[in-house]
């Protein structure tokens, strides 16, 4: 996935720039100060009524990008900034281990939501690229 996300910022003909990561964060900004405390499935259910509002974020014709990136955007929001926006918050350095929970119930809220099946079919990579540990329960659930 690096390479393809390298790919298309280097790529001059391409329309994704870093201004669509930004937006990104901005969206995962907005949706984990909503959603962050929610249960598994409720979790699910937010996914699944923002996933177009997540897509519109990117180019039209990078809508299958879009759908790929979302899960990895999700989880670096999650252990890159919202560590960052706690500790200004409270003073006090998040750990890792602190977030990984909330990751691994995000991963599972993917794989149980009703989003496309691009957008979930890649969550034990993305898993694996964030330092946790593949689960079955990342499949996605029919």
């Amino acid at each position: 996935m690096l390479a393809e996300i390298l790919s298309k910022i280097s790529d001059k003909n391409s329309r994704i720039s870093s201004k669509n990561f930004v937006k990104s964060y901005e969206f995962w900004d907005n949706f984990f100060k909503t959603h962050i405390k929610e249960s598994e499935d409720k979790l699910a259910l937010s996914l699944e009524k923002n996933f177009y509002e997540f897509n519109s974020l990117w180019p039209n014709d990078e809508y299958d990008f879009a759908k790929k990136i979302m899960s990895y955007t999700a989880l670096n929001y999650l252990f890159v900034e919202y560590p960052s926006q706690i500790t200004r918050k409270n003073n006090k350095n998040v750990l890792k281990s602190e977030i990984e929970p909330l990751a691994r119930k995000t991963l599972r809220a993917f794989a149980k939501s009703k989003i496309s099946y691009e957008a979930k079919n890649n969550l034990n990579d993305v898993a694996q690229a964030f330092g946790l540990r593949k689960s079955e329960k990342y499949k996605e659930i029919m």
